[in-house]
């Protein structure tokens, strides 16, 4: 039996279709779904939509493509996409009613030429089905050809598997909590992992309903996130180090700092973001209550040169390792959008540098895979500024149980 077209669901068709014009105009996904719901179950349905929509954005735009003679209005392509979504990858509606709310709403918005376009075209489109998700079907062009030239056949197919994926539930527990054993919680052993111990749960909603959060004793975060902190050696800093953690927000990694700092040690968490640094503020007092982390805008903080013995870079990047989170990252990511990161990387770590003390440490962290934004950044880095040496680093690419990302340690001498 067909299911009715609820004011519910043309709400969240509207609501999606309003979403994609604001992504065009450059704003982000997270920010978009934190600025329209203030119903965390809105919010999900929402953001399941549109995440559905950038996961599988190529293959409903080639269906499209051989079932169309002319290239439809941006309004209108989004529509059919929006459907493609609701009838090949969601189950929250069956297929005739997602095509008759569509069908509907093009004629109340548009005109009932294009209602009829969009009736023939999805009933085409049923028929007809989504193509194979193969890597060039899957991932964007640009990006497409930008990873065909670096991996090999086998691995760029699982990374676009991957973009099909739902990204794992996984959090991290704090101090010496131990999470009781129970159905469908893993306890991660990650090459990377010496002092932090990571979880997944195949219910992340079981996580979030438990005290746990409240009560400081797990943080939700991906085990990449602990890269760049595992790979420093306490051993060059001095015993009551001052660390500086740059990009702060939302804090996760000043944690992971606090929990190995030793005594006498102190952290600085900076942002340009004053609104992000409440939440940086609000994870310490329930994380730490034991240990000042000094939180504030860089513009507010008071950051002389040659004042922290360490200097963690958690730069801002194209997010090309967390595109299962953020599975729009993918298509902002352009030969120009990678020029303009790394520009503004650059412009970053050309006033951090100096706050680092001699013989101090830099930790350079981005959640890219891409290597004009990690190593080559380094390379560059250490040919205009010869007093900076590096150490180490590590590429990491995204699995099924973990996201990507990269993390450099150098030393000022």
């Amino acid at each position: 039996m067909e299911e009715p077209a609820t004011p519910q669901a043309e709400r969240i068709l509207q609501a999606a279709l309003h979403a994609l014009r604001q992504w065009e105009n450059g704003i982000s996904l997270d920010d978009i779904l934190d600025s329209h719901c203030a119903a965390p179950a809105l919010r999900r349905t929402l953001g399941s939509v549109l995440y559905s929509h950038f996961r599988h954005l190529h293959r409903h735009r080639l269906l499209l493509q051989g079932l169309l003679r002319h290239a439809p209005p941006q309004e209108v392509e989004w529509l059919l996409l929006l459907t493609c979504v609701q009838v090949f990858q969601l189950d929250g509606l069956a297929p005739e009613s997602a095509v008759n709310i569509a069908v509907d709403y093009a004629k109340k918005h548009y005109s009932r030429s294009c209602a009829a376009l969009v009736n023939a075209v999805m009933r085409r489109a049923r028929e007809q089905g989504v193509p194979l998700p193969t890597a060039r079907n899957v991932l964007p062009p640009p990006v497409y050809k930008l990873w065909q030239r670096r991996y090999a056949p086998g691995q760029l197919e699982t990374l676009a598997q991957l973009q099909l994926q739902r990204p794992p539930f996984t959090f991290r527990a704090c101090g010496d909590f131990q999470p009781p054993a129970e159905p469908g919680l893993q306890a991660l052993a990650l090459p990377w992992l010496n002092h932090y111990r990571f979880f997944s749960h195949l219910s992340g909603q079981t996580v979030l309903e438990r005290p746990w959060l409240a009560e400081g004793r797990v943080y939700i975060q991906d085990p990449a996130a602990a890269l760049a902190v595992e790979m420093l050696d306490w051993q060059l800093l001095p015993s009551a180090p001052r660390l500086l953690d740059l990009c702060a927000a939302p804090g996760g990694k000043s944690l992971l700092f606090a929990e190995r700092l030793p005594a006498g040690g102190r952290i600085v968490a900076a942002d340009r973001s004053a609104r992000r640094q409440q939440l940086t503020a609000a994870n310490n007092r329930r994380y730490r209550a034991g240990l000042e982390i000094v939180v504030g805008t860089c513009r507010e903080l008071a950051l002389p040169p040659e004042s922290f013995d360490l200097l963690l870079a958690d730069l801002p990047c194209s997010n090309s390792g967390v595109f299962r989170r953020r599975p729009d990252a993918l298509w902002r990511l352009t030969p120009q959008s990678l020029l303009e990161v790394r520009k503004l990387q650059w412009e970053i770590l050309l006033e951090a540098l100096p706050l680092v003390k001699r013989g101090g440490l830099l930790l350079y962290s981005t959640c890219s895979i891409e290597p004009d934004e990690n190593e080559r950044q380094l390379e560059r880095l250490t040919r205009q500024f010869p007093e900076w040496r590096r150490l180490k680093q590590r590429q990491l690419l995204p699995t099924a149980l973990h996201d990507g990302a990269f993390a450099g340690l150098l030393q000022k001498n």
